[in-house]
């Protein structure tokens, strides 16, 4: 199931005070008009990028153990405005499309503003329960930690080792249309890096 957060630009200065950055003890490399995605973990991820709207069933790319993706999502951008995509992130052995056990990657870049919307889901792996029922066990990364970082002015989400943070990450799918939803946009700029395994990270 893609369940897609990101909300319009409209609403970014009311989120953006809803939930402060986290104090990071290691900044990620970021470069403008780009999405990275880091993998920190010691083990091989797949993941598949799905624009909103596509019908086209996606590409499956490797994400290597403590190697790194990127996009330009300005050039990536169809149209030019407005159109969410998630990255869907599964274990090496499986693929991500139609499987539950995926973390999740959203970004929306929005020209009129030139800013990029972005948060971490796991509605899908968490099977929407809570963590004492097992909600996180099977997300990609979540067992070593979860973030994403952007302009030192925006707002940071991280999710620390196996940490219940519905604050920080879509743990359950009861946010659309509500302010205080984890999410937020900033500068394109400004880039934006997503990180799984943080505890594994070497900051580069």
């Amino acid at each position: 199931m893609r369940v897609l957060h990101l909300l319009p630009f409209s609403t970014f200065g009311l989120l953006a005070m809803s939930a402060p950055a986290p104090d990071t003890s290691t900044d990620l490399p970021r470069t403008a008009n780009t999405v990275m995605i880091k993998n920190s973990c010691d083990y091989d991820l797949n993941l598949a990028k799905v624009p909103g709207g596509s019908q086209v069933t996606p590409a499956v790319e490797k994400l290597p153990a403590h190697g790194s993706w990127s996009v330009d999502f300005v050039a990536d951008t169809p149209g030019g405005s407005g159109f969410d995509t998630s990255v869907k992130i599964a274990l090496g052995d499986q693929k991500p499309e139609g499987n539950l056990s995926i973390t999740q990657f959203e970004y929306n870049y929005i020209t009129a503003t030139n800013q990029v919307w972005y948060d971490i889901s796991l509605v899908d792996c968490t099977r929407n329960v809570s963590k004492d029922e097992g909600g996180g066990t099977h997300c990609p990364g979540w067992e070593s930690g979860l973030r994403v970082q952007s302009g030192k002015a925006c707002v940071a989400y991280e999710c620390a080792a196996q940490e219940f943070c519905p604050k920080q990450v879509y743990w359950f799918n009861n946010y659309d249309g509500k302010t205080g939803a984890p999410n937020t946009a900033c500068d394109v700029k400004e880039g934006v890096t997503f990180e799984l395994c943080t505890e594994k990270s070497s900051g580069t």
